[in-house]
């Protein structure tokens, strides 16, 4: 029996990120069996939370340096 586990975007982000501690055990447990989805509505917020945290990160090194320079 296949069995299909729909994930929203934000579960694959906080894997990503390192965030999801457990994240890696399951998906490095999908198999022929088990299948990880998201839902294509969802799909581009991923793409959107990714830029998102990009900026953030880019802004905040940015401010970094600016205050070490000081």
């Amino acid at each position: 029996m296949d069995v299909i586990v729909y994930v929203e975007t934000n579960f694959l982000m906080s894997v990503a990120m390192g965030r999801e501690a457990r994240g890696d055990d399951l998906l490095a447990s999908v198999s022929a069996t088990v299948r990880v989805a998201i839902p294509s509505s969802c799909y581009m917020e991923s793409f959107s939370a990714f830029e998102d945290e990009q900026k953030r990160r880019n802004w905040f090194r940015a401010e970094l340096d600016k205050r070490i320079g000081q």
